[in-house]
């Protein structure tokens, strides 16, 4: 009478265990479902993500032509007034394509080129006739102000550019050489004052009639002083030797 009734209720306890084993793999197969629908779907919205942003521009976005015809899309600054006079410039700077290009030292964004606008009329021309240079910012150089409420007028606009990559790298930086260049303060009269391992400082007097570099050049540390009514050269002295005293 025992051993049926014991048979009978290992029977049902295996019915039972077979029962749930079959309701946990239906359980297990619902969740990948769900887990691999999750998967498709994060896929599909990075997918369309991407090409979002790829076609995304910026509301401030310009196409240029290179000089070999290619289109290039940059993105303007903000207008800046130059001190004292009516003028005007933006800075056209680039766009960055998430590729490593040029150096991390400059940033995802570099300034290429600058648009002048001049007088009541807005005539326009840029600073160069190539966005192929690194161009860091514009300084505007001014005499010391007369009165406190009154504007100090820029006597000259300074540039700091890198324009070829002189360390044989493979991309533009800081490490490469950088010219400095001097224009009126509507942007004419473009004059290169020199080509240096670095411009380490730069002041301009007082009355604005004179410009002192404070430069490195060929292993050395040199101090210049150019006019800024003709950009012209007016002294120049070696101070120390790199790893000398001066």
């Amino acid at each position: 009478f025992l051993l049926p009734r014991w048979r009978r209720m290992v029977h049902r306890k295996k019915d039972e265990l077979m029962e749930q084993s079959r309701i946990f793999q239906w359980i297990a197969r619902v969740n990948a479902i769900i887990f691999l629908i999750i998967l498709v779907t994060a896929a599909v919205m990075l997918a369309m993500s991407m090409l979002q942003t790829s076609d995304w521009q910026p509301q401030d976005a310009v196409v240029v032509k290179d000089a070999e015809e290619e289109q290039k899309v940059m993105r303007l600054g903000d207008l800046v007034p130059v001190a004292g006079h009516d003028v005007q410039y933006v800075e056209l700077r680039s766009i960055s394509s998430g590729k490593r290009l040029y150096s991390s030292s400059y940033g995802s964004s570099h300034t290429k080129n600058v648009l002048f606008l001049v007088g009541p009329e807005l005539a326009a021309h840029w600073l160069y006739d190539t966005e192929d240079y690194h161009i860091n910012g514009v300084q505007q150089l001014t005499m010391q102000k007369k009165h406190a409420d009154t504007e100090a007028p820029a006597v000259a606009l300074l540039y700091q550019v890198i324009k070829e990559d002189s360390n044989g790298d493979g991309e533009l930086s800081w490490q490469d050489q950088v010219t400095v260049a001097l224009t009126k303060p509507d942007g004419n009269g473009y004059v290169e004052l020199g080509q240096f391992d670095a411009l380490i400082s730069h002041e301009a007097d007082k009355k604005g009639e004179h410009l002192t570099l404070l430069v490195r050049k060929g292993g050395a540390i040199f101090v210049e002083q150019y006019g800024l009514i003709d950009f012209n050269k007016i002294a120049e002295k070696m101070l120390t030797r790199i790893g000398e005293k001066v």
